[in-house]
């Protein structure tokens, strides 16, 4: 992990292989996170870290921000796992170098990089016309190499739901309905190259493509038939690392990045409520990051991070045509002490500008932000504490608009976060038996959270009223026994609520927030074996409880509590050559709900099939 004194995890890529997995199926297991779904594969969802919301957690993919230009949030949705090698998860403290250190911590999806020659297919099929295939090559070895992907999948997402017919307390006139108009089709590729002209320098670049197309229901159980949506995303990085010195103590990286989104909303119908048939909206973000890092003695680093930035948003919907381009100046700089052999003492301090058009002149806000901290580390424990303000500024949308429905208010200011965590970690190995386990105890408060009121004449506008304060506990175990079993759990405590000013209800507590979440897995394996047929065999269960979540603000709608058990298991034969996967989500066909109006799929299975070569 880049920041070894900060609560954080990290989700390899055996766990990522499953048939039909998905971004949300794999964090909602992980301590501090939550997860909001819109429906099945591939339908929106979003991700929040210890009661933040989705808007104040930057996800990463390859280093590039994806969060969007109109409301500040990413879809984990449009974020294919068939080759991502691993996540990684910052509850409290994004790493150095972070292009926006969220008040909410940060989540890191990082491709993988191609080793030497290798290639491999596969295919799945499952329930709720779920089918899909995927495929890369990689050529190349330690100096030069490339990998080339691409994937399609889709999805009818017809599962039955319980159709409560508008009366949500009286059971009497339910009914069994089937999903309709939720289909989805997306379609993903893959280009990263690397480069190693010598010992002291690398190069790499980095690209990914997604395309979707979809149905768009409607929130209430009333079906849409027309409507349609599209979602069109590309990035690109490039990154250059250079060694000052043979000794790799003095070191630049340079990184260009570049993220194009455009999403069109099709409502031929008008089923969806909105004031257009057409609305399409256009973003485009232009990066330029040189971090440097330097070692000022041997007790003491030191690193400067330069960034500059521009992005614009173009918005067309009902004839109105608008748009808003924003610039930003970040410099954070940090100091690394050792202090003692195993107590190292750490600081960060960013300043920003950031200027938003039309009609600004000069920074917008300057708003110091940073963290100091201490940590503890021995071979087989580390201990540390950190204090933290984080920022986050209004997305152009917020500012400017994002639609004939929805105004901006360019006075708004950036939301403020103050953060104080402490956590440990420790592991050790009896001979065949390891056991980890890290806890953790956090309290974060925020202000002038960005909130959104209706007026008189229909449309919403943001403004600066609400303020919250999250506590929590975070306690996360495992252990490997043999090289055959595996166990491991998290659990999360949270404590949210809303501290706005002048609030007149009597119901304190963060919608949409659990403030239980319980999450066991258990793993069994023969281990490789020395068969000429099975390679290996693999069985886990995983068990994912969340507590009751108010729906609304003065706490009167209540979604339940919910658990979700899923199996999973994995055939290699022929020496890894060739693998069969099987998966079966929520098992015990719970109900389950993520929005209200929004239920998600009951019992499902799929199947997979993938030949690999190297």
């Amino acid at each position: 992990m880049a920041e070894p004194f900060a609560a954080s995890s990290r989700v390899r890529a055996e766990r990522l292989a499953a048939p039909a997995l998905r971004a949300p199926d794999i964090l909602r297991s992980e301590a501090g996170v939550q997860i909001a779904e819109a429906g099945g594969l591939g339908a929106p969802a979003t991700a929040s870290i210890r009661g933040a919301t989705s808007a104040q957690t930057p996800i990463y993919l390859g280093g590039v921000r994806l969060n969007d230009n109109v409301g500040g949030v990413s879809d984990l949705s449009a974020i294919p796992l068939w080759l991502v090698d691993h996540v990684d998860v910052y509850r409290g403290n994004a790493p150095f170098g972070a292009d926006e250190p969220g008040i909410g911590g940060a989540l890191y999806f990082e491709p993988r990089r191609p080793r030497g020659h290798e290639a491999s297919v596969v295919v799945t099929a499952g329930s709720f016309g779920t089918r899909s295939g995927a495929g890369y090559v990689a050529l190349g070895d330690q100096r030069a190499s490339v990998l080339v992907g691409a994937s399609a999948e889709r999805a009818d997402n017809d599962y039955p739901f319980t159709d409560n017919r508008g009366t949500l307390f009286q059971a009497g006139d339910d009914a069994e309905s089937t999903r309709r108009n939720s289909d989805s089709r997306l379609r993903d590729a893959w280009l990263v190259a690397r480069s190693r002209p010598d010992s002291r320098s690398r190069l790499e670049l980095l690209a990914n493509l997604v395309t979707r197309e979809q149905g768009a229901p409607t929130l209430a159980l009333v079906p849409s038939h027309r409507a349609r949506g599209e979602l069109q995303r590309g990035l690109a990085a490039l990154t250059a690392r250079l060694g000052l010195d043979d000794a790799g103590r003095h070191t630049l990286t340079l990184r260009s990045t570049l993220l194009e989104a455009a999403s069109q909303l099709h409502d031929p119908a008008r089923e969806l409520g909105a004031l257009s048939e057409e609305t399409e909206v256009r973003g485009r973000r232009l990066e330029q990051q040189a971090i440097l890092d330097f070692a000022l003695t041997s007790r003491v680093a030191a690193g400067l991070a330069l960034l500059g930035g521009a992005e614009r948003l173009a918005r067309s919907d009902a004839g109105h045509e608008s748009s808003a381009s924003a610039g930003t100046l970040r410099a954070t700089g940090h100091v690394v002490w050792r202090a003692l052999p195993a107590l190292s003492l750490r600081t960060l301090l960013a300043l920003q500008c950031r200027t938003a058009q039309p009609g600004a002149d000069g920074c917008r806000d300057f708003e110091p932000t940073g963290r100091v901290g201490a940590g503890w580390q021995t071979p087989g424990a580390t201990l540390f504490v950190n204090l933290s303000r984080y920022q986050r500024e209004p997305a152009l949308g917020e500012l400017y608009g994002a639609g004939v429905l929805v105004r901006g208010n360019s006075q708004l200011r950036p939301e403020l976060g103050l953060s104080a965590d402490f956590g440990a970690r420790a592991e050790h190995r009896f001979e065949r038996l390891r056991l980890w386990g890290s806890a953790g105890a956090f309290l974060r408060s925020a202000e002038q959270l960005v909130t959104y009121v209706r007026t008189a004449q229909g449309y919403v506008v943001p403004l600066n009223v609400a303020g919250a304060r999250v506590a929590g506990l975070e306690l996360s175990l495992g252990g490997e026994a043999f090289g055959h079993l595996r166990l491991e759990g998290a659990a999360t405590l949270l404590e949210p609520r809303d501290t706005t000013a002048g609030r007149r209800l009597s119901n304190d507590i963060l919608p949409f927030v659990s403030r239980l979440v319980l999450a066991p897995r258990a793993e069994l394996t023969t281990g490789e074996l020395a068969g000429k047929l099975l390679s290996r065999a693999d069985l886990s269960v995983d068990l994912t409880y969340l507590s009751n979540r108010f729906a609304d603000a003065a706490g009167l709608i209540v979604i339940p509590e919910q658990a979700t058990l899923g199996v999973g298991a994995r055939a290699s034969w022929f020496g890894g050559v060739f693998s069969t996967r099987a998966r079966v989500a929520n098992a015990l066909g719970s109900e389950r709900f993520d929005i209200v109006g929004y239920p998600l799929p009951g019992r499902s299975l799929y199947v997979s099939a993938e030949v690999h070569i190297e």
